[in-house]
């Protein structure tokens, strides 16, 4: 049933007098961004470059808790990203929490979507205000009814400033582009542009993947996501195992080859059983995640990007 919020508001009254117990967690590690930034391949002379068109950030809370940055790749189509970025940035600059409140007297109008008051200092804030009941579990039993409930706390809308705002400028270079191309004034541009793989470079040295020491196809796909569609969608799906890597790519027409000492800038290698994977630099290094540091970073030599002196066993040609 579809039903409108205020009509969900009941009177119930919540604070430690009618409930037993709270589990409370907060992180900033699962869905929590203090920067959101736009990123389009804009012409530039007779091919494409990557532009940072549109950057919001909040500088108080990436000082508190470091760069956490949202990266927004539009389609050429989407004239709106600020707004969109604007919205993103307003839900997820703040701490994720998960509230559980526990043997709560109960009440049989309590369901998912309930708004109720709750009164209860969490440490590091104090809620005073109504939350939204995301589930609840009833139990009658011997004729005491209680509950216990997850809510959602959305709290004061995030801050943040825009300090960079040239999206609809790219927008405009981007029609005019097309409407050139079509009367016959551009020509399709193919292959890997190697200053977008350099840019994908620039861009994500010194990250760190969710996945930790096994990150390597996760920071493969996002770096790599600067210079290939098919490796953005992989991105975007979350693509996160050498295994998947090479059969999405394969299907869609990409050659895997038996690796003979040479790769050309943006192709991926892989190592030993399809257990570690970087982008190579076109010059006999490459780029990749360091399971030892636990970040992405640089490596002059393709042989010591996984195992001392250990080559690459595969090359998956993007170009």
């Amino acid at each position: 049933m579809l039903k409108s919020l205020e009509s969900m508001k009941t009177d119930i009254f919540i604070d430690d007098d009618v409930m037993e117990n709270i589990d409370y967690k907060t992180s900033i590690d699962k869905d929590t961004y203090n920067q959101v930034k736009i990123v389009r391949n804009v012409p530039d002379g007779d091919s494409k470059k990557l532009v940072t068109t549109a950057i919001l950030k909040d500088d108080e809370n990436i000082e508190k808790w470091g760069r956490l940055q949202y990266l927004m790749m539009p389609d050429d189509k989407v004239t709106n990203a600020v707004d969109r970025a604007k919205r993103i940035i307003s839900l997820k600059n703040r701490k994720t929490r998960e509230i559980r409140l526990k043997n709560v007297i109960g009440d049989v109008r309590v369901r998912g979507g309930t708004l109720l008051y709750l009164k209860k200092n969490l440490g590091d804030i104090v809620v005073d205000n109504y939350v939204m009941v995301e589930s609840v579990t009833h139990t009658i039993k011997h004729g005491y009814h209680s509950m216990d409930l997850d809510v959602y706390y959305q709290g004061d809308p995030a801050k943040y400033e825009v300090a960079k705002d040239e999206d609809a400028k790219a927008v405009e270079q981007i029609k005019a582009a097309e409407q050139k191309s079509k009367h016959g004034g551009g020509n399709a541009v193919t292959g890997v542009n190697p200053n977008q793989v350099d840019y994908g470079f620039k861009a994500n040295e010194g990250m760190a993947s969710q996945y930790g020491e096994v990150g390597c196809v996760d920071v493969a796909v996002k770096t790599g996501s600067y210079y290939n569609k098919d490796l953005k969608e992989l991105a975007d799906r979350g693509v996160a195992d050498v295994d998947t890597l090479e059969s999405s790519l394969k299907a869609k027409g990409y050659k895997v080859e038996s690796f003979n000492g040479y790769a050309n800038k943006g192709d991926l290698l892989v190592y030993g059983n399809n257990d570690h994977v970087i982008i190579a630099d076109g010059a006999g290094g490459g780029f990749g995640n360091s399971s030892s540091r636990g970040y992405a970073m640089r490596y002059g030599d393709v042989n010591y990007a996984w195992g001392n002196g250990e080559a690459p066993t595969k090359v998956i040609r993007m170009g």
